[in-house]
């Protein structure tokens, strides 16, 4: 029987040590919080996720950090060891002090896979404290080209393309009017996960305006206009 209570008590034990790594991002001590805000990156940017540590009580000693992202560590700190840091353009926005009260998190040159949920799970003389943070990354499109070519009869084909956005946007074509018009849309994705948008409109050779626009998450980032040969039209 005292065999058993002594494994009992040795399993409590080790699962006490280890409850900092569980996932509770919506429990917090209330005498140490982490407060901590979601945040938009910029492709190809450095990006801060800002994270930083309240206690009632001065002069806190951290013990313990961890950062994660997807399930993968990126940095993690236990006292009387240095720290560690998994990825190489990953750090701590500032120098790491176990009285430190700024655990922000820089990325070097943010990517669109570094897009998602990043948790950061802290343990102090104060208490513990976790805080989770979502990033998302934004890429702008670039200015779209239209190139024209000829189609059977009177007809013209509008090619418009622009590439290296994200997330995934959407061509829209209006003519002289003001009106929307449908093309043929198409899209790919780059080797870095930016998007390709394109979209053929087939017209009258007679029409002499049509404008294309790069729309992302419902905001017009670009808009190149088409003029067609109004002399030529005078020769025909």
């Amino acid at each position: 029987m005292k065999s058993i209570f002594c494994i009992v008590g040795v399993v409590y034990m080790s699962l006490l040590s280890h409850t900092w790594f569980i996932s509770a991002c919506d429990q917090k001590d209330e005498l140490f919080k982490m407060i901590c805000h979601d945040t938009t990156g910029k492709y190809n940017e450095d990006t801060v996720i800002h994270c930083t540590l309240g206690s009632v009580r001065s002069n806190t000693k951290v013990t313990k950090l961890i950062w994660m992202h997807g399930g993968a560590t990126l940095i993690k700190f236990s006292a009387g060891s240095a720290i560690e840091e998994t990825h190489d353009r990953i750090t701590l926005y500032h120098k790491f002090q176990d009285s430190t009260t700024d655990v922000s998190l820089l990325i070097k040159g943010t990517q669109i896979k570094d897009k998602g949920r990043y948790e950061c799970k802290v343990v102090s003389d104060a208490g513990i404290s976790h805080g989770c943070v979502d990033l998302k990354v934004e890429a702008p499109y670039s200015v779209p080209i239209i190139t024209k070519h000829q189609a059977d009869g009177d007809k013209v084909i509008l090619s418009c393309s622009s590439h290296g956005g994200y997330p995934k946007g959407e061509i829209q074509w209006t003519d002289w009017d003001g009106n929307n018009v449908s093309g043929e849309d198409r899209f790919s994705l780059e080797s870095d996960d930016r998007y390709t948008l394109s979209s053929n409109l087939t017209i009258n050779k007679s029409l002499l305006f049509y404008s294309c626009s790069v729309i992302k998450e419902g905001v017009t980032e670009h808009t190149t206009e088409y003029h067609g040969n109004f002399l030529q039209l005078l020769w025909i």
